[in-house]
């Protein structure tokens, strides 16, 4: 695990990004731009998460790095591999009261 540097992690796989409300259960496709953007020195992780929900599912998180996992408000992730060569995350973000939106990422270090 680096403990200094940064990193930019690019999509590799993923589930399927689902919306949960009242109205039931909808299955979308993440979008362009989902990444990650890692400075190791400051203990700091970017997730950018774009689905086809649009605009208020979509969005960025800052999340701390303890040892070799993350975690910000909508995501928790952790490393792998030599030298952190890849990374994984599951999120879930509330759009409103009893709507969120939930998956999980994989991400190899670009």
């Amino acid at each position: 695990m680096p403990s200094s540097g940064t990193a930019t992690y690019v999509f590799a796989g993923s589930s399927f990004p689902t919306r949960i409300n009242a109205s039931g259960i909808t299955v979308g496709t993440l979008a362009a731009g989902t990444g990650l953007e890692v400075d190791f020195s400051g203990g700091i992780v970017k997730a950018t998460v774009n689905t086809s929900f649009g605009t208020v599912a979509s969005f960025i998180d800052r999340a701390t790095i303890s040892a070799s996992t993350f975690s910000g408000s909508f995501v928790k992730g952790f490393f792998v591999g030599s030298s952190a060569s890849r990374a994984g995350l599951t999120f879930i973000k509330e759009i409103t009261a009893g709507d969120n939106v939930t998956g999980a990422i994989g991400f190899t270090k670009q």
